[in-house]
């Protein structure tokens, strides 16, 4: 038996070398949908990242840190490519002209993920977890 590789596109994160899925691939897959069908913010993630930053933004210090959000994607190491809702960094280290169409080449310094899109398969929410982190 052949088994088809699943599109890279599909891919929401890859942890430790293996692949995490956006839930709803197999779907997308079985009914020949495009990865947008599945890649979006739900209306409950989207609100708790605007809800997470009116919380911060009053004692958010704009001289020293700068945050981005959106998925932004780190690349750590060949085998861990990871997203955040929002990334905080600090500026002195993610200075403006490291701003660009690349992965941060700096570490940030925290990083707040709301997971409602990645499909875990066997694995439960705490392994999860603990391999993310």
């Amino acid at each position: 038996m052949v088994r088809n590789k699943i599109p890279e596109c599909f891919v929401y994160e890859i942890i430790d070398g293996k692949p995490i899925y956006y839930s709803g691939y197999k779907d997308a897959i079985k009914y020949n949908l495009n990865v947008e069908a599945i890649k979006g913010s739900s209306t409950l993630q989207s609100g708790l990242v605007v809800f997470i930053l009116a919380t911060i933004y009053p004692s958010y210090d704009t001289k020293k840190y700068r945050i981005l959000t959106n998925k932004l994607s780190m690349q750590l190491d060949s085998k861990n490519i990871l997203s955040g809702d929002i990334v905080i960094f600090y500026k002195q280290e993610l200075t403006a002209d490291k701003i660009n169409n690349q992965y941060p080449d700096v570490p940030p310094k925290y990083v707040i993920e709301i997971d409602t899109n990645a499909d875990l398969g066997e694995s439960s929410f705490i392994e999860y977890l603990t391999r993310k982190t």
